[in-house]
């Protein structure tokens, strides 16, 4: 019988250069997608988090703290992202949205909506993508939409 070995969940998709059998976690300050320039941080205690390369909390890090990292993302493995839609309130706008994401194979783990005073609707979404690419074509799909102004991602 031959089985597949199942890649260590803690990796996802991550090699640390020079050090092998580490715990890797993500970010969840910058939420850090394959395709993007990203950096390793030894931790004291909980191995290496990973953040992108221009991520706040790592400016200012101890350099001999930072290691190199390569994707090596499998087809099964999904990230985070949040996102930032802000739109005209109007009827059908979430629906629209959300159609994209669907469209787009992206899954909603979480989304939160308010309107303001001045009648925009600010949605909120932590959603599932397999990567950066897949973010911006999703991004890029939403800003098309008539009347959403602004896409951002958190």
């Amino acid at each position: 019988m031959v089985s597949r070995i199942k890649r260590k969940k803690s990796t996802r998709g991550i090699k640390v250069k020079g050090l092998d059998d580490i715990l890797v976690r993500f970010a969840n300050c910058c939420h850090p997608l394959p395709g993007e320039h990203v950096v390793g941080f030894i931790t004291r205690g909980r191995g290496v988090t990973i953040h992108k390369h221009n991520c706040r909390h790592i400016h200012d890090a101890d350099a001999d703290r930072l290691v190199e990292i390569l994707w090596e993302p499998s087809e099964q493995d999904v990230y985070l992202a949040r996102l930032k839609v802000t739109a005209v309130d109007k009827k059908g706008i979430l629906a629209n949205i959300s159609s994209i994401m669907a469209q787009k194979d992206a899954n909603i783990i979480q989304a939160e909506v308010k309107t303001t005073m001045d009648k925009k609707g600010i949605s909120l979404f932590t959603i599932e993508v397999e990567n950066f690419k897949q973010l911006q074509d999703i991004m890029g799909a939403i800003k098309r939409v008539r009347d959403v102004l602004f896409v951002e991602r958190l």
